[in-house]
């Protein structure tokens, strides 16, 4: 038997695919398990979705409305990873400005010089490593307050 407890010589956690926190892992899969093994509904195991997307009356902000938010709301710990698909088919990031309102929204900041392009998506963490490639920032932008 054996246990792979990661490098603790990878400075870039955007490049090891190995958790380096194993407990906060092993408890999501417990919960998960319970929840969907055994019908403990009252364990809540998944993350936010998104259900929907407006654009503000001034086309300054997108705002997304989560479903599946537990009952302490979602925290913006970093806005980086939402990138905006503009009407020439450009993807451009996003990373002036995102908050949430602390329960079930958050408002993304259209980057300056777009707001007046048709604006089709918005996506985040496109990219093949989740959570910030490329920067020394080492954690994901949207966080359910409940984890």
């Amino acid at each position: 038997t054996a246990v792979d407890l990661g490098s603790p010589n990878v400075p870039n956690t955007t490049t090891d695919v190995h958790p380096r926190y194993k407990q906060q892992v092993g408890r999501r899969l417990a919960d998960a398990a319970l929840n969907q093994i055994y019908g403990y509904q009252d364990i809540y195991t998944m993350g936010p979705i998104a259900e929907s997307a407006m654009i503000d009356s001034n086309n300054d902000y997108v705002v997304v409305n989560f479903r599946n938010v537990g009952e302490y709301g979602l925290e913006i710990k970093t806005f980086v990873g939402f990138e905006i698909l503009l009407s020439d088919n450009n993807w451009i990031i996003a990373n002036e400005s995102v908050e949430s309102d602390g329960n079930y929204d958050i408002k993304i900041k259209v980057p300056t010089g777009s707001n007046n392009v048709k604006i089709n998506k918005i996506r985040y963490n496109w990219y093949k490593t989740p959570c910030c490639p490329n920067t020394t920032i080492n954690f994901c932008s949207i966080y359910d307050k409940q984890f």
